[in-house]
């Protein structure tokens, strides 16, 4: 068996984190129990801006201060009803966690109507919770794993509090043995006659997380069921420092020699799997870590409703397409800031075509469920302590059933006004932190990106002071928002509207050494120019177009010259209407990476347009011109006037693209009928 170890170091910070102290810790709370959560229940505060979560904590020891056997402890974000706010590098706890938790009494901004009992909350947020194993009997804080309760961490634990008070037992955690230094446990015996278990291989080892990717693991001793058994993976939030479990839900089947699971994007604890070796504990308890290490190339977020996970959409917000921010006056008088955060956006929009732009500033300073996705500067105690910043997405369910379709209704961005940030183009020095890298991963999750364990990426886990990071690596961070920008353009069933894909102008290039262009030439021609830098060795060029700068075809592909670093390709067929185009870059070590996304608009006098036609694919783009919305009939004939589909679907202004399936229609051509409302349009197709 092998161990991975945790690839950070202190100096960076996880989740843009900064490291908070233990003796700091242990001085400011003014109560540290070894507890469970034993309840949970969330709530509205009382001026119904912001979602909290009240656990009861049932106590084992108490460390510092005095309580009941019972408290009550208050953390940000939880769902109700219809409506769920998710806050990035908070705290968020699940029935029968346990560990050592410092706390403090809540702020009375977090209580709902009518509270009058003396809650608390966690000093430092996530880092004022050690969470216990009960499995391998370790405990693990943001920034470091003991390997053990009782011989590592209790010794820490009293050096800073020495007096430790028993409530009751914790039947969680092993007594060691003082003659053999493990732990005493009355089932040993009866363990020692199972099977233990062990992982033969994998496939495959390299997937990506929140998208259905499916981990078959083969070998033996794994049980004829699963019982209590589990798979983990490595926790992406904190580098891999600890394992943790996936949802119920998420195992396929289980037997002696072989599992199933489907790889989620988070776990019940907020959690995302990451990279490197797995674990599998069978019903007796017994585990093993395989030898060989899995990798999750990028992982999507998703929202658990139910002990079910589903996939939240981003939507057409603001009526024109998206959403957009405003800063509030603190950020705003800020123009270094403002343009760092204006360049990572554009960044995002640049190369997954994501719809955001930037409005008028407002008047608000503090985040709430209010219709404002507000960026601002913390001047109202909302970052806990230790964090540098965050995003807060906040979901609403609609649909028959609530969790028919999750979207993100709103967002909004903090950041430490304490910080020694570096807002320039220039590189940090090394005890500042970059506030165009940080914004970047923020709204990585913004766009619905969690963490992974890939240093030099965007969606890594953690930056070092003094670290920049402002390109988005191909196949993690532009692969993943491509994969959220998939989901985003497909017709909704209920709320707003579809994203409508919107690259920002005012592209860069994602390297130094790339330009690259397209314009309308002629009627029947997009001429695409690119030139790169001579010095910059390069294997080859593809040309790709896209109708949704989501699904991308390659056009052509293009070797190196010797002679020229300038190239150019027309586009002898263009799409109707709207199209996108970018190159890809393959490097001779076959990593690549992409330029900036360019819009083209031609014209399309009827104001209806098939993309593509012919089609060979079971999706079919109809790309609608106008300035209204409505509800469109559309109706599929073919050429003999036999009727074989109908579509019901809801149209927005501004070129909108309406899906419609025909999977399984047989090769032919067909004829689109529909109807607006005002006026009956026939548009005639082939499909291959």
């Amino acid at each position: 068996m092998s161990c991975l170890a945790p690839l950070r170091a202190l100096s960076q910070e996880s989740c843009l984190l900064s490291p908070v102290d233990l003796n700091e810790r242990a001085k400011e709370a003014t109560l540290i129990v070894e507890a469970e959560v034993i309840h949970q229940e969330s709530y509205w505060n009382a001026t119904h801006q912001n979602i909290y979560t009240r656990q009861t904590l049932q106590i084992f020891k108490i460390l510092k201060g005095s309580a009941p056997e019972t408290i009550t402890v208050i953390t940000e974000g939880g769902r109700v009803g219809a409506a769920m706010h998710v806050f990035t590098g908070t705290l968020q706890l699940k029935n029968k966690d346990q560990g050592i938790f410092f706390l403090v009494p809540a702020q009375s901004k977090m209580l709902p109507a009518g509270r009058s009992a003396v809650d608390f909350m966690v000093y430092s947020s996530s880092q004022g919770f050690i969470r216990y194993n009960s499995t391998n009997q370790q405990a693990v804080e943001p920034f470091k794993t003991y390997s053990n309760i009782t011989t590592e961490l209790y010794p820490v634990l009293r050096r800073v509090t020495p007096n430790f008070k028993n409530l009751r037992p914790n039947p969680a955690v092993k007594i060691i043995n003082p003659a053999t230094g493990t732990g005493i446990n009355k089932a040993q015996g009866n363990q020692r006659t199972k099977a233990t278990p062990a992982i033969s291989s994998f496939t495959p080892d390299t997937l990506t997380a929140g998208t259905g990717s499916l981990l078959t693991i083969r070998g033996s001793g794994f049980g004829s069921s699963r019982g209590t058994g589990s798979v983990q993976f490595r926790n992406a939030d904190n580098g891999g420092a600890s394992f943790i479990d996936i949802t119920n839900a998420d195992y396929i089947f289980w037997t002696d020699n072989e599992i199933q699971v489907r790889i989620p994007g988070k776990n019940s604890s907020n959690n995302t799997p990451g990279s490197g070796d797995i674990q599998v504990t069978n019903d007796s308890g017994l585990s093993v870590v395989s030898t060989q290490a899995l990798v999750i190339e990028y992982a999507v977020s998703q929202v658990l409703y139910d002990e079910t996970l589903y996939s939240p959409r981003l939507v057409n917000a603001n009526e024109q397409g998206g959403y957009t921010f405003q800063f509030s006056s603190n950020f705003d008088q800020n123009n270094p800031a403002k343009q760092a955060f204006t360049r990572a956006l554009n960044t995002w929009s640049c190369h997954t075509g994501i719809n955001w732009n930037i409005g008028n500033s407002s008047p608000l300073t503090a985040v709430a469920e209010d219709n404002v996705n507000l960026v601002c500067f913390d001047e109202t105690g909302e970052l806990p302590r230790g964090i540098l910043a965050r995003c807060i997405s906040r979901y609403a369910g609609c649909g028959s059933e609530i969790a028919d379709q999750w979207r993100v209704a709103e967002m909004d961005v903090i950041f430490s006004q304490t910080t020694r940030w570096n807002y320039s183009i220039n590189s940090p020095q090394s005890t500042q932190v970059d506030f165009e890298t940080v914004t970047l991963h923020e709204m990585g999750h913004g766009h619905q990106l969690n963490h992974v364990i890939k240093p030099g990426t965007v969606m890594h886990y953690a930056i070092t002071r003094g670290q920049e990071g402002r390109r988005l690596n191909a196949r993690t961070d532009v692969a993943g928002g491509q994969f959220t920008m998939t989901q985003n353009v497909i017709s909704n069933q209920c709320g707003p509207g579809r994203m409508i894909p919107q690259p920002v102008a005012n592209c860069t290039s994602s390297t130094d050494e790339l330009l690259f262009t397209a314009e309308i030439t002629s009627n029947t021609e997009v001429q695409t120019t690119w030139s790169i830098s001579s010095g910059n060795l390069v294997n080859y060029f593809v040309l790709e177009r896209s109708k949704d700068a989501v699904t991308w075809q390659e056009l052509n592909t293009v070797s190196p010259s010797p002679t020229t670093d300038s190239y150019q390709y027309p586009d002898v067929t263009p799409l109707p209407g709207i199209s996108y185009y970018r190159l890809k870059v393959i490097n001779p070590d076959q990593t690549f990476s992409y330029s900036p996304i360019v819009r083209i608009m031609r014209e399309v006098p009827s104001g209806f347009a098939i993309a593509p036609n012919p089609v060979t694919e079971n999706t079919l783009w109809l790309q609608y011109i106008t300035q209204d919305s409505g509800q469109m009939q559309i109706y599929l004939y073919d050429v003999v006037g036999r009727l074989h589909r109908t579509y019901n679907r809801a149209y927005q202004p501004n070129n909108d693209l309406i899906d419609l399936d025909i999977t399984d229609l047989r090769p032919g051509t067909y004829i689109l009928v529909y109807d607006d409302g005002r006026q009956i349009h026939r548009e005639k197709f082939t499909r291959l």
